[in-house]
């Protein structure tokens, strides 16, 4: 688990918002995207965009899975595209 000072949790929460405004917006994409639909988990957030599926992992630490460091979402992020590519 990271240790992480309260200010930097704070900051990590800041960023995190405004990745989420921005990837609510359709002129975000460089498709047309039409209505954004985002889908909430406890884990990550998907945003329905036109054609096109997007998900973000949220900077969380539940205990069974631990993504408050970015190389941790982006190990796990490359995992389920590994995963999914078979199916796909």
């Amino acid at each position: 688990m990271t240790a992480c000072t309260p200010g930097a949790d704070h900051a990590a929460r800041r960023a995190w918002s405004r990745i989420d405004a921005v990837l609510q917006r359709p002129c975000s994409y460089r498709h047309p995207a039409g209505r954004i639909r985002r889908i909430e988990t406890h884990i990550s957030v998907i945003y329905l965009a036109g054609r096109f599926a997007y998900k973000i992992k949220k900077p969380v630490d539940l205990g069974f899975v631990d993504f408050t460091d970015v190389p941790a979402r982006q190990h796990d992020c490359n995992e389920e595209v590994r995963l999914n590519r078979r199916v796909a």
